[in-house]
């Protein structure tokens, strides 16, 4: 999932002040904001994976 905004937007979302580029930690978030203050960005990138599971018919495990 990705979420981009302006930094001052995300400062309304937060309720904090990026005053500078970096990484900010944000409580209940997977992993750090990016803000870019010279492009006036900010960036949250939570990782995912996707698992397929076959669904089968025969059994698996030991025959009886």
């Amino acid at each position: 999932m990705v979420v981009e905004g302006r930094a001052d937007e995300w400062e309304q979302w937060t309720g904090r002040a990026f005053r500078e580029s970096g990484e900010y930690v944000i409580p209940g978030a997977l992993v750090p904001v990016q803000i870019d203050r010279v492009m006036n960005v900010g960036r949250y990138v939570e990782p995912n994976v996707r698992v397929h599971h076959p669904i089968t018919t025969r059994r698996l495990g030991p025959e009886v």
